[in-house]
């Protein structure tokens, strides 16, 4: 289990860091907040597994921060060439070279 908050506002910091302690039972090893121009993101989370990274994750001005995993990362990685070593890392990546149609890709809970 975790959780995610976002606001937009590029000074959302301290909204963004007082809304994850009210969710924080939800995701209590970690806590993590990030932001862009556009705004504020952060994510709490339980111990994060081997192949995944707690958000938000930034890479190339785009922010993103979900509450999943992906079964078949492995295969994906390995079918597109990818040398992303998290799931999250490669959904950005994908999203960049596909855009949104990376998403009918995913299979997991998210």
């Amino acid at each position: 289990m975790s959780g995610i908050a976002g606001i937009r506002d590029k000074d959302g910091t301290g909204a963004v860091t007082a809304m994850l302690g009210r969710i924080k039972h939800r995701g209590p090893d970690e806590l993590r907040v990030a932001g862009l121009a556009e705004g504020v993101f952060g994510a709490v989370s339980l111990a994060p597994r081997p192949h995944d990274e707690a958000g938000p994750l930034v890479r190339n001005n785009r922010m993103f921060a979900w509450d999943g995993e992906l079964f078949d990362f492995e295969a994906l990685r390995g079918s597109s060439g990818s040398e992303a070593s998290t799931d999250s890392e490669w959904i950005l990546e994908r999203y960049d070279q596909e855009g949104p149609e990376v998403f009918a890709r995913l299979n997991g809970p998210y």
